[in-house]
This record gives structure tokens, C-alpha cells and sequence, in this order.
């Protein structure tokens, strides 16, 4: 649609299951967006007043969610979705998430997070394509002691310095003393990759027989609320 998401924009993250391996796609209001050049504008919905009372009949007797306000009942059938959401999937997406060494969480005076396998993918990465980058936050850090730590010099390289000291605990804990080469680093991230790939079809499999758990629990709720329904007296004129 040629837009963008507003810096700082909060999105939904939802798992991605299209391709080979689970990823993570962002999902954002249409208000956290702004138009590019010749960028298409979505149609947004209204509802009539005449089916507000429908819909809201609909939303309590399928959520259980009642509310004065439509837009309060609306926001509240949202909020219980995704949480329901969250809870079915809050592992995976933090399996994929938890430490996968995004630079946001390198902050001072954060407690350090173990560095996993997708933390390992991203070292690689780093290594592999940002080498200027990796090789500042080391110099930097080198220069920082040879400042004997330096009050001022800390503050005008702050940031360089908090990358050095979230590479420097990522080498300490992998045990590394120097830079591995590349062909390693290649190696390393083809052995993850396929170990990856293969544990993938196990997850998939399990996920398939919840989700056909949870639909057959579904049947089963709507089973027993038609038949007591039908239990219910009729009246006649």
C-alpha cells in the first residue's frame, strides 16, 4: 500500500509459519502508519446504528463479553483474543525472541540474558556483515581503558562503549579469545541452520494435534449449547 509505521510504533507480533521455519511479522494500526508518495488509503469500515444491538447480542453470547459502550465491548472481545492468542503461542515467539541479541536489550545496568542459539545466529551475523561495527564496539572498548576509563571519554562514546561491553559478554561466555574466521563462523551457521530445519516438522506436528484439540473442544461447546437450547420450553400463541 506504500505506507510507512511512525518510529516508535508499537505492532502485534504474530508467528509467520509460511516458509521453512517459524518467523515473526509485525502487525500495526492503520493509525501507526503514514502515507508514502502515490500510497493507497484503506477503507475503513462503519456499522449502522440498526446492527449495533445484533452485533453486540453476537459478541456477549460468543465471548462472554458485556459492555455499556460498543466500542468498550469491541476493544474488551479484542483484548480476550489476544491474549487467548498469546497464550498459544507466547512460547514460540519467545523462543524466537529470547536472546537473540537485539541491540535494544545491550543496555548498562540491564541483567545479561544467556546467549542462545538464535544469539549465536546473530553474533554471526554481525561478524559476518557488520564487520566495521563489530570491530568499533572492540576498538572502542580498548580505547576506553587506554583513557584509564575516563569520566569524559565515556560520555562521548557511551554507546560504543555499551555495544563493547554486550560483545565483550557474548565472547567471554562463548569462550572465545580471538575473532573466529569465517569459514567457521559459515560452518557454525550452517550446522544451526539445519538442526533448526529439522527440529521443525516435530513442532509443526504438535501444534496440528493442539489446534485439532482445541476445534474439537469448540464442537463440543457448541454441541452441548445448541442441544440446551432445544431443551428450552416453546411458547406458543
Amino acid at each position: 500500500m506504500n505506507r510507512y509505521v511512525r518510529r516508535g510504533s508499537k505492532g502485534i507480533a504474530l508467528l509467520d509459519e509460511s516458509g521453512g521455519y517459524p518467523r515473526l511479522h509485525y502487525v500495526f494500526d492503520v493509525s501507526d502508519t503514514a502515507p508514502r508518495r502515490n500510497a493507497l488509503y484503506p477503507d475503513l469500515w462503519q456499522i449502522n446504528e440498526s446492527l449495533k444491538e445484533p452485533v453486540r447480542s453476537m459478541l456477549a453470547e460468543n465471548y462472554g463479553v458485556h459492555s455499556e459502550s460498543f466500542g468498550q465491548q469491541l476493544a474488551d472481545v479484542a483484548g480476550k483474543l489476544v491474549q487467548s492468542y498469546r497464550d498459544n503461542n507466547s512460547s514460540d515467539i519467545l523462543g524466537i525472541v529470547d536472546g537473540s541479541y537485539f541491540l535494544p536489550n545491550l543496555i548498562l545496568n540491564q541483567p545479561r540474558k544467556p546467549l542462545g542459539k538464535y544469539g549465536r545466529l546473530r553474533r554471526t551475523y554481525l561478524m559476518n556483515h557488520r564487520p566495521v561495527l563489530y570491530n568499533t564496539m572492540l576498538l572502542n572498548g580498548s580505547l576506553y581503558r587506554k583513557s584509564g576509563y575516563s569520566k569524559k571519554f565515556l560520555e562521548a562514546h557511551r554507546e560504543e562503549i555499551t555495544l563493547h561491553k554486550a560483545a565483550k559478554a557474548a565472547f567471554d561466555e562463548a569462550g572465545l579469545q580471538k575473532l573466529p574466521k569465517v569459514k567457521e563462523l559459515d560452518a557454525e551457521f550452517a550446522e544451526l541452520l539445519t538442526k533448526k530445519k529439522a527440529a521443525y516438522p516435530d513442532y509443526r506436528k504438535a501444534r496440528d494435534e493442539m489446534q485439532e484439540l482445541v476445534r474439537a473442544q469448540k464442537n463440543v461447546e457448541l454441541f452441548f449449547a445448541e442441544d440446551k437450547s432445544n431443551l428450552r420450553p416453546q411458547h406458543t400463541r
